[in-house]
């Protein structure tokens, strides 16, 4: 197998790729880790870094948090006359890493993990004044990133992804476990395990109403403050994407108060528009971004 010209070749395009993303990145005032880099987005005004540029098997993949089209940001990028692989440049798939694996290897990270009570995901939860009830959401002191013998296991909050009632993949957010913030060493370190497909962390079951957030901690802001069950679709892009509840009879969007928000806000408008279904869109109060700041910052001021 060391000999082996085909693992040599993958090995000098994994090599490759990494090399011109990380020039890239770095090119648009990013930064690089390994086989991904958060950087400026030259498709729009950015003054944070939200254009994520990883490694995948044969291309760079790309994905602006704020939501420009991937289109749109390589036009940008050959206007600067930055350098771009000759090879097709795809899309990715969605805001989080993603393992591509059946729900086999997600479901036995949700096996293995335990309540939040108690643990760093608790510490890291209550620093951000989101309390109980946490359902779906669990801590794995162990949770494993990287395959084969290049795993290594970390602590982590695990949130699990149900399609209805049958979980589909695991929602990883890797944690310090002296700081109980999120891992600062990953250049994100909020990784999806398994296909989500239509599913949702369904942190609360839902009445006749149900709201939907983009993040776990917003939706948990979210529901706090609004006195609603809330789930996190995990990405913008997946706003109307959602397997909703049948007996739906009012929609709460408790998207981000920026660009990416509104799109998804108009997403999910065309997606779920029926008849008998009343959906309603507020928006955080300025000059906060998301619920979960809206949260804090009335804490704060009590």
């Amino acid at each position: 197998m060391k000999n082996d010209p085909a693992l040599k070749h993958a090995t000098m395009e994994t090599l490759q790729l990494a090399f011109q993303g990380e020039n890239l990145c770095r090119r648009l005032g990013g930064t690089w880790r390994k086989d991904r880099g958060l950087c400026l987005c030259p498709a729009h005004d950015d003054h944070n870094p939200s254009l994520s540029v990883r490694v995948g098997d044969c291309a760079l993949l790309f994905k602006c948090f704020a939501g420009c089209d991937t289109l749109d940001v390589l036009r940008a990028i050959r206007r600067l006359h930055l350098p771009l692989p000759d090879r097709p440049i795809r899309a990715s798939s969605n805001k989080l890493h993603i393992a591509r694996t059946g729900p086999g290897p997600a479901l036995r990270v949700w096996d293995a993990s335990t309540t939040l009570m108690s643990t760093v995901a608790q510490a890291y939860l209550a620093g951000r004044f989101l309390s109980p009830p946490w359902h779906d959401l669990r801590y794995n002191a162990r949770t494993p990133l990287g395959r084969g013998r290049a795993a290594v296991f970390r602590p982590a909050m695990i949130a699990a992804i149900r399609e209805r009632r049958r979980i589909v993949a695991v929602h990883r957010t890797f944690l310090d476990g002296a700081s109980a913030f999120r891992a600062t060493d990953l250049v994100d370190p909020r990784m999806m395990l398994g296909r989500p497909g239509r599913g949702a962390v369904q942190l609360m079951h839902p009445g006749p109403i149900l709201g939907l957030a983009e993040g776990i901690e917003t939706a948990l802001a979210a529901m706090r403050l609004h006195r609603i069950p809330v789930w996190a679709i995990l990405g913008t892009e997946r706003a109307g994407q959602i397997l909703l509840p049948d007996w739906l009879e009012r929609l709460v969007l408790l998207f981000d108060r920026d660009e990416a928000g509104w799109k998804a806000s108009r997403r999910a408008r065309l997606a779920y528009d029926r008849p008998g279904l009343e959906i309603v869109s507020p928006w955080p109060p300025a000059p906060h971004n998301d619920w979960a700041d809206v949260l804090e910052a009335l804490e704060r001021a009590a």
